[in-house]
């Protein structure tokens, strides 16, 4: 049997939630809801999140431009386990298994395919 949201589990993740944004440890590194950080992280993460799961065939690339960017912007902002998280994600995607997983681009193909005269 399925079961429904308590609104108890839903009261207490606010609670922490507020907490921690409210509190000098603020444990999530820089919280903030600049539209430049919710288009990349409301719209952009979940995009590339559903590429890898979906296994597209330009996953691997847009986590490797995603990733790039997030460990430059961490960086700057001093956000260390972020950035830690980052390096540690491209380094997974370097392993054998993943390149498997996720074949690189065929940038023969690409160019192939640009190359192709348009049908008007």
């Amino acid at each position: 049997m399925k079961e429904g949201i308590r609104p108890v589990e839903v009261a207490a993740q606010v609670a922490v939630s507020l907490y921690f944004l409210a509190s000098p440890l603020r444990l999530v590194g820089e919280v903030s809801l600049r539209p430049r950080l919710l288009i990349i992280y409301v719209l952009v993460a979940p995009i590339v999140g559903l590429l890898l799961l979906l296994r597209h065939r330009r996953a691997r690339f847009a986590a490797y431009v995603f990733l790039t960017m997030d460990v430059v912007r961490t960086a700057v902002r001093g956000v260390w386990p972020f950035l830690v998280a980052d390096l540690v994600i491209l380094l997974v995607l370097q392993l054998p298994l993943m390149r498997r997983v996720y074949p690189r681009i065929d940038s023969a193909r690409v160019a192939a395919r640009w190359r192709r005269p348009r049908r008007d």
